[in-house]
C-alpha cells in the first residue's frame, strides 16, 4: 500500500489531501496550504512569502519562547469581543 499523498482540486475549487502518513503531517499541510494560496491569487495579497506560509504559523495550543500560549489568548480576546461573552466562558470554549 502506497503511503503517498495527492492534493486534487476538484472544478468547483474544493482542493482536498489525500493518503500520506501521520508522521509527515507538517510537510503534507504546508504543500496543500501552498496549493491552496496558488488556486487562489487573490489570497496572496496578504501575505509576505511566495511559499512556505506555514512555517510563520502558530497552531492552537502552541507557546511562544517565555512559556505564553499565545494562541489561546488571542481566542479568548476574540471570543468576548465578538460575541460579548466573559472571559470564563471563552476560556471553557477555548480549551475545549
Amino acid at each position: 500500500m502506497s503511503r503517498n499523498h495527492v492534493i486534487e482540486v476538484s472544478p468547483n475549487g474544493l482542493i482536498s489531501l489525500m493518503g500520506g502518513k501521520w508522521t509527515s503531517f507538517r510537510s503534507q499541510g504546508e504543500e496543500t496550504v501552498d496549493r491552496i494560496l496558488y488556486e487562489n491569487q487573490s489570497l496572496k495579497k496578504h501575505l509576505t512569502h511566495d511559499l512556505g506560509q506555514t512555517l510563520n504559523f502558530n497552531l492552537v495550543g502552541s507557546y511562544s519562547q517565555d512559556g505564553k500560549d499565545t494562541q489561546f489568548a488571542y481566542l479568548n480576546e476574540r471570543l468576548m469581543k465578538d460575541y460579548a461573552i466573559t472571559n470564563s466562558i471563552a476560556t471553557n470554549l477555548v480549551k475545549n
